[in-house]
């Protein structure tokens, strides 16, 4: 594959300037696939966001159908460059191709359930309060939604295109205009989609695309004056460094995360195990909501060992470039480093594993999974971010309950038994977000509220959340 020059959309110009860009190499094979002109000074960036200021004052003003109309037109361009828009998917995040189009295909239902979600909000408007409610004779408060200005959106590599939209669509359906930068790994793709986001209507200022490294424009980007709001989705250290940036301005933050699968004595371990390679295998477990570790009653943790490497070796591996495999590249080479050490350092503190530690071709991990894993294994605590699942025997619920919570993280947790009022039980006492009886964790469906705290998250999204969160409330006050 040739490397492809990357024009990129800045505002209401379209750069196409190559003499000073950025490189991106594909994880499969090491290989450039594209240059894009980059941002790269602070007076670049400062010009950027004063420009969108300047868009918004114009913007929050267009009509509700207006900006309904460029969003669907959007989700038509997006329809129209499948083909291409997975391909680089592909190519610049090596994930599988069936994969890179179902997350087209959720991408076009996320921002079409934005638009319907926008509309019901907007049609309840005003919120009346008045004496009915709060028994004050001659006063009636009435309540709008205003959007709140420039929207810096921060996405991640791993769902270059859908989290992206996530931040988007809710953004700019209510009147906010957008400054985003995707992960670096992802540029190639956020150049492209920033130049459909132009040929379906965003063609004055509403939308700048900043091209370049992070540790290079990020501060710059988070500390601006004319940045509003923040959302990001990344690593940890990141959306603290943001939080403390800016931090009188609303953030979003999307974090990593340390998912338990809990499985209890009765559980149906085929069913069970099944599950859980799904769940921490997806895209090579390069996923906040995949399962990073097992808690198994020791009663039935070497039957669910077996049953999960009876699944494991259903598993494919290959090149994402050569089909649709289960696992294929990871996005560097550094990743792989991390996750053998973990591995490494899990086998020298008494942990045990079925299969043999296997590199293939550039960056592919096989799967494989560690079981006697104690609390001296670096693992037991950190986030793999990779195809290496740890397997952690407990005596009883309460200490189950006392391993979930003494993680750093709190995003999701799974529970797996047949005893569902005991699994609702045990879900209270859960630190986390969310938790799933007898399914892996899962960002979806939209509709549902999806957030984390402690070291996973700050805020809540979900479409009706995000929305929000990208407004502010605006009232005025009647006195007879």
């Amino acid at each position: 594959m040739q490397p492809k020059l990357f024009k990129v959309l800045v505002g209401k110009e379209i750069r196409d300037d190559f003499n000073d860009s950025i490189q991106i190499f594909s994880p499969i094979n090491n290989q450039i696939i594209g240059s894009i002109p980059r941002v790269k000074n602070k007076y670049q960036i400062d010009k950027i966001c004063h420009e969108a200021k300047e868009a918004f004052a114009i913007y929050k003003n267009t009509s509700f159908e207006s900006r309904k109309n460029k969003l669907l037109n959007f989700c038509e361009l997006l329809n129209k460059n499948w083909d291409e828009i997975s391909n680089l998917i592909v190519q610049e995040i090596a994930k599988s191709k069936r994969d890179a189009i179902k997350e087209i295909e959720r991408t076009i239902d996320y921002i079409k359930l934005t638009i319907d979600e926008y509309e019901k909000m907007i049609n309840k408007q005003p919120m009346i309060i008045d004496s009915n409610v709060h028994n004050i004779k001659g006063k009636t408060g009435k309540f709008y939604y205003e959007p709140l200005g420039v929207v810096l959106a921060i996405s991640p590599f791993n769902y270059p295109l859908n989290l992206l939209m996530t931040k988007l669509a809710p953004a700019l359906i209510s009147g906010n205009v957008v400054v985003y930068k995707p992960a670096t790994q992802g540029s190639c793709l956020g150049a492209f989609i920033s130049l459909l986001l132009y040929e379906s209507g965003f063609k004055n200022g509403e939308v700048s695309c900043v091209i370049g490294k992070g540790s290079e424009v990020g501060d710059w980007l988070i500390e601006n004056s004319d940045i509003n709001m923040i959302t990001f989705t990344g690593s940890t250290s990141v959306g603290k460094r943001i939080s403390q940036l800016n931090p009188l301005i609303p953030v979003s933050l999307e974090l990593g995360g340390k998912d338990a699968a809990i499985v209890l004595k009765d559980a149906d371990i085929a069913k069970t195990a099944a599950n859980i390679v799904k769940g921490a295998f997806l895209y090579n477990g390069q996923r906040c909501t995949g399962i990073k570790r097992v808690l198994v009653d020791d009663k039935v943790a070497y039957k669910l060992v077996d049953a999960i490497n009876y699944e494991i070796n259903k598993l494919t591996v290959g090149s994402a470039s050569e089909g649709n495999f289960d696992v294929t590249e990871m996005i560097s080479a550094n990743s792989i480093k991390y996750n053998l050490h973990l591995l490494l350092d899990a086998l020298q503190k008494g942990a045990l594993t079925d299969q043999n530690i296997r590199l293939i071709n550039n960056n592919i991990l096989a799967p494989i999974v560690l079981y006697n894993v104690n609390s001296n294994c670096k693992i037991y605590y950190e986030e793999q971010f990779g195809p290496v699942l740890p397997i952690i025997s407990f005596k009883s619920i309460e200490s189950a309950i006392e391993i979930n919570n003494e993680s750093e993280y709190g995003l999701q947790a799974s529970i797996y038994t047949e005893d569902i009022e005991l699994a609702n039980k045990i879900a209270k006492s859960l630190d986390v977000v969310t938790v799933n009886i007898n399914q892996s964790p899962s960002r979806g469906p939209d509709i549902f509220p999806f957030g984390g705290i402690k070291n996973s998250g700050k805020g809540m999204q979900g479409i009706k959340e995000a929305i929000i969160s990208m407004n502010r409330i605006k009232g005025v006050i009647e006195n007879d």
